[in-house]
């Protein structure tokens, strides 16, 4: 189980993330910036979008703690889909711990983003499992 949801009275640049693995939480995240954004895509059509490839791009991140982990991943990931003018809707791990996480997003071009991404904070003051044992989160987007 992975989702993010906006919440509404945050101006829709924060997320709440909940899933029941790292890998989830963390692509869960990931999504949710992207919806955050609003990529324009090349491709307007889903069904064009369905078919279109994705590209992979490698990404390594070390950071001192799971939560720091993240908002340095998404950053990187920002950062990423810039320079390659892509929106990245998932991605493969090699490696995820709580301090370092490897391998590859996968993305989709893009013309732009209607809100462009200016950094991520994580607002939970750690980023851990509930009492259901679900990972769980709340990030704020800087646009």
């Amino acid at each position: 189980m992975k989702k993010f949801d906006i919440l509404p009275d945050k101006d829709g640049k924060t997320i709440r993330v909940i899933a029941s693995t790292k890998v989830g939480f963390v692509t869960a995240a990931l999504e949710g910036m992207f919806a955050v954004a609003r990529p324009k895509y090349v491709e307007t059509s889903e069904e064009k979008r369905a078919l279109a490839d994705t590209s992979a791009r490698p990404f390594s991140v070390s950071a001192g703690n799971f939560r720091e982990l993240l908002v340095r991943f998404l950053e990187s990931a920002w950062e990423t889909a810039g320079r390659h003018k892509e929106a990245f809707a998932g991605l493969r791990f090699s490696l995820i711990t709580d301090t370092k996480a490897e391998g590859e997003l996968l993305g989709l071009p893009v013309t732009g983003f209607e809100r462009p991404i200016k950094g991520a904070v994580c607002d939970s003051p750690a980023v851990q499992k509930n009492q259901v044992g679900n990972w769980e989160a709340q990030i704020t987007f800087r646009t």
